[in-house]
């Protein structure tokens, strides 16, 4: 993951880390986000840096 840390939270808080149980995310659906056409004429840009904690059953609990 490109300027982060791969790891997430338990439903007790304790930080998990790749490795052991804990597998790597894997990419099910990659959506491409829409692009306003007057930010594409103005060449305005930007970044979106999204968090999300996902429990032992594979939802997502916490996004920021």
């Amino acid at each position: 993951m490109k300027g982060g840390v791969l790891e997430g939270a338990s439903e007790d808080g304790k930080i998990l880390k790749v490795g052991r149980d804990v597998k790597e995310p894997v990419v099910l659906t990659r959506v491409q986000p829409t692009y306003p056409e007057e930010a594409r004429k103005n060449r305005i840009q930007g970044q979106v840096i999204l968090q999300a904690v996902i429990n032992e059953k594979g939802s997502v609990t916490k996004v920021e």
